[in-house]
C-alpha cells in the first residue's frame, strides 16, 4: 500500500468513526497536523476532475428582452439569464 493510500485510508476511517480529529489522531498516535496535511491533499483530490465535462447550452428563448434606458441606450438580450437581467435594471 503506498503512503498516499495508506493516509487516504485513515482519513475514510476517521470520518466513519465518528470520533474528532484529534480524538482519533490520539488513539490512532497519529500528529493532528500530519493528519490535517493528508485530509487536505484528500479533499483536493476529491474537487478535481480528469477530463471534460459536458455543458448543455440553455435552450434560446423565444422572443429577445429589449431594455431602453432613458438615455437611449437599447440593450437586446435573450430570456435566459434572469440574474443579469436584474442587475442590468437596477443599473438603470
Amino acid at each position: 500500500m503506498s503512503k498516499q493510500a495508506h493516509w487516504y485510508s485513515l482519513i475514510r476511517d476517521q470520518d466513519q468513526s465518528g470520533l474528532t480529529i484529534t480524538g482519533y489522531c490520539t488513539s490512532k498516535g497519529i500528529k493532528p497536523c500530519t493528519f490535517h496535511y493528508w485530509r487536505r491533499r484528500y479533499r483536493q483530490g476529491q474537487h478535481t476532475s480528469a477530463g471534460f465535462v459536458e455543458l448543455k447550452a440553455p435552450a434560446p428563448a423565444p422572443h429577445p428582452i429589449r431594455l431602453s434606458y432613458p438615455n437611449g441606450v437599447n440593450i437586446d438580450l435573450p430570456a435566459v439569464d434572469i440574474s443579469l437581467i436584474a442587475q442590468l435594471l437596477r443599473l438603470g
